[in-house]
């Protein structure tokens, strides 16, 4: 496909398989944004684009906005920031596609948001996994790739230490594996997060068939999920209430680790 804005309409699905068996697969749509190419044409630091059915840092039946991401601040810097800490800034000269759910008619809700960055050669090359919570915290995993690579092939499992804290029936020990089948070229798009202990606790996906954004393809989503955000927030707490009743352990202590 083409460097441009995209809808995704597809799927997010949740399947717990231990302690004991759950699952959660849900419609929904989410967005890919060449962020890099669309803020690199916008100055000052509360970048604003787009109108009012689509738009970045402005009121918008659909947007994205600096303080639902990243620092809280700017994107613009917060992404130079988060390159040259990392040693990418050389390494990710390419576009920066931001995969999220938007808010839709004001309210938001993420609970991950992944910001694929590539090299001038279209070649990913690092991807930031941003993680929210409902406490309104967020924490940033910078995946590489694996066994001195320089580019990610598609298929590619990266593992990482969890470090942060997302729901008390899930502890904060043991690790991620990321996949992702990120390719500008194609309409496909699929993200995994499987999650371990000692053993497979929990498994997660997003994927669904990307689309360009148009007016016309904003406004028919929305007419279909006109309230994906206030879904997602039930989704949550009646998930959490199904755990509860199936006897899963509460984690709440560990949420300051």
């Amino acid at each position: 496909m083409k460097n441009c804005l995209q809808i995704i309409e597809g799927y997010v699905s949740h399947e717990r398989v231990s302690p004991r068996a759950h699952a959660l697969t849900s419609k929904t749509f989410y967005l890919r944004v060449p962020i890099r190419s669309i803020l690199s044409n916008n100055d000052g630091n509360q970048s604003s684009y787009g109108n009012w059915i689509f738009g970045i840092n402005r009121k918008s039946l659909i947007s994205i906005h600096d303080e639902d991401h990243g620092s809280g601040n700017d994107i613009k810097t917060w992404l130079s920031e988060k390159l040259k800490e990392n040693n990418l800034e050389v390494v990710a000269d390419g576009e920066i596609w931001l995969v999220c759910f938007p808010r839709v008619f004001g309210y938001q809700f993420k609970p991950v948001s992944f910001w694929f960055c590539e090299n001038k050669n279209h070649e990913l090359v690092a991807v930031f996994a941003e993680v929210h919570n409902t406490f309104g915290e967020r924490h940033t995993y910078v995946l590489r790739p694996q066994n001195g690579r320089r580019q990610f092939n598609l298929g590619d499992i990266i593992s990482t230490p969890k470090s942060f804290y997302v729901s008390p029936f899930l502890s904060i020990e043991g690790h991620y594996e990321f996949q992702f089948n990120f390719d500008r070229t194609t309409a496909r798009d699929f993200s995994r997060i499987d999650y371990y202990t000692d053993k497979l606790i929990l498994k997660t996906y997003m994927t669904g068939k990307a689309l360009p954004l148009t007016n016309l393809s904003a406004l028919k989503v929305i007419l279909k999920y006109p309230f994906i955000t206030l879904k997602i927030i039930i989704q949550i707490h009646l998930n959490a209430f199904i755990l509860w009743t199936k006897k899963i352990p509460l984690t709440l202590s560990e949420r300051n680790k």
